[in-house]
């Protein structure tokens, strides 16, 4: 059974927000005269939150790219080249496909079960270095990182059921909702897709206007790593072209920095390290909070001494690098042509 739904306070909120915006920038045009008189403060947007209807639908055309590099394993000791001098294999690959999101039913506290449909799967070959392509030592990471895509790449099709609140926040998810990179460090990357690739943005408890900013330090724990420094920034801007004044643009970014001390990416000795990097720049409605459109990429790059012989390290960093980029566009009435 279908429920109907519960989001009156939130729109209340979110006409509010709209309301301070419009008493904000009547009291800019107005002016004041100098000296004579101190312009009184705008009221204070307030936080902007996510509000669902029973049975909204909306569809985008979604994009994904993935380069990868890795240092070149040598056969031997005596094949090993020194850092810089070559030796790296790059690959990158585009996937895009279509999303189309349903809001299946809002329970009494505003929370939305969301199922969104995958479809119409495009995969670009992949691109790769041409210096290591001639040497023929390109194509196995190049069809490394296209088995991946193609793993998760549904014919048919791909449904994911999630819950959504009205900050943004998805909960819920089961398997499939990202392809598996394999990359080193637990695997940040994949697990920021898992979000990144949703059409939504977590909203921050902070007023929703033009020209707020706010940073954090984060307190977290990720398996493999340690000497963890993590901390988040955010800022909302004026949304692009404008939009009449009804949408905003959310930019936030994240950082993390530490040492890879476990799992598949095992390391000894100092200066052995790994740091991740997200951005986020999502435009926004500022009636009910849907994204209309996003851009997003993040990058993990781990380096490590370069084994040289069994226990013996030369000294050199080596580097493994994984970037991902985003971008979502709402469809307005088709999304051919993505």
């Amino acid at each position: 059974m279908v429920r109907k739904t519960s989001g009156g306070s939130a729109l209340a909120r979110n006409g509010a927000r709209l309301a301070c915006i419009a008493a904000a920038a009547t009291a800019l045009a107005a002016g004041c005269p100098a000296g004579r008189q101190k312009q009184a403060a705008a009221p204070e947007a307030p936080p902007l939150e996510r509000t669902f209807h029973a049975g909204e639908q909306r569809e985008y055309s979604i994009q994904l790219k993935v380069q990868m590099e890795k240092p070149a394993e040598a056969e031997s000791a005596e094949e090993a080249k020194p850092p810089n001098a070559g030796g790296t294999s790059y690959a990158e690959v585009s996937l895009s496909w279509r999303a189309k999101q349903r809001v299946v039913e809002v329970d009494g506290k505003g929370i939305a079960q969301v199922e969104e449909t995958l479809t119409d799967f495009r995969l670009e070959p992949a691109g790769q270095d041409s210096q290591q392509k001639a040497e023929g030592k390109e194509a196995s990471l190049g069809e490394e990182l296209a088995g991946k895509m193609k793993e998760w790449m549904a014919p048919a099709g791909r449904t994911l059921e999630y819950r959504e609140n009205a900050r943004g926040q998805v909960m819920g998810q089961g398997k499939g909702e990202a392809p598996e990179m394999g990359e080193d460090a637990a695997g940040p990357v994949t697990r920021w897709l898992k979000l990144a690739l949703r059409p939504t943005a977590e909203l921050p408890v902070k007023p929703g206007s033009a020209g707020a900013r706010w940073q954090e330090k984060e307190n977290i724990t990720m398996m493999g790593w340690s000497g963890l420094r993590a901390s988040t920034s955010g800022e909302w801007m004026e949304a692009a072209g404008g939009n009449g004044g009804k949408a905003i643009s959310l930019l936030t970014t994240e950082q993390i920095t530490g040492r890879v001390d476990g799992g598949t990416a095992k390391t000894e000795g100092d200066g052995e390290g790994a740091a991740f990097h997200s951005e986020s720049l999502a435009t926004l409605s500022l009636w009910d909070g849907h994204m209309s459109s996003g851009t997003r990429s993040a990058t993990l790059e781990v380096t490590r001494n370069r084994e040289i012989a069994a226990g013996k390290k030369d000294g050199a960093e080596r580097r493994q690098r994984v970037a991902a980029e985003v971008e979502i566009r709402e469809c307005r009435g088709n999304c051919g042509g993505q």
